[in-house]
């Protein structure tokens, strides 16, 4: 796996995620999806429980590109903790997590940590669409 994916967030929506991931994968019979680490955050956490449960993940998917970690709410419980693991130059953080950006990083098979994080971004903010209202007269 080029980049180590990792998804921490508010429980059960990083299991969810990675579930969605397999799911898309498993129809053209990858199974790069199931290479994903992820860590659900109940409601009332230990928190250095899970700080600690986290850095067991991030160094299953550690790669010579590194990590990127994904998480649902910057500002949050889970977000928090993965900002701590941020702490060296091979892990980054997208908080903001979408299936679109999941998908575009599996699908990107090189590059640099750098260019992992612009297009998880990128496809994050792509993958948001508000389609116009539907015309009253249509119906």
């Amino acid at each position: 796996m080029p980049v180590g994916i990792f998804i921490i967030a508010h429980e059960p929506l990083a299991s969810a995620f990675k579930t969605c991931s397999q799911h898309v994968y498993s129809s053209v019979g990858d199974g790069h999806a199931d290479q994903i680490e992820v860590l659900d955050v109940p409601a009332s956490p230990n928190i250095q429980a899970i700080e600690s449960k986290a850095r067991e993940c991030i160094a299953r998917v550690q790669t010579d590109i590194g990590v990127l970690i994904f998480t649902d709410i910057y500002g949050a419980t889970p977000s928090n903790i993965a900002l701590k693991l941020a702490d060296t130059a091979n892990v980054r953080l997208v908080a903001g997590i979408n299936l679109a950006a999941i998908i575009a990083v599996l699908n990107k098979r090189e590059g640099s940590l750098d260019d992992y994080v612009a297009l998880a971004e990128s496809a994050a903010h792509a993958g948001i669409v508000c389609p116009p209202a539907p015309n009253a007269e249509n119906y």
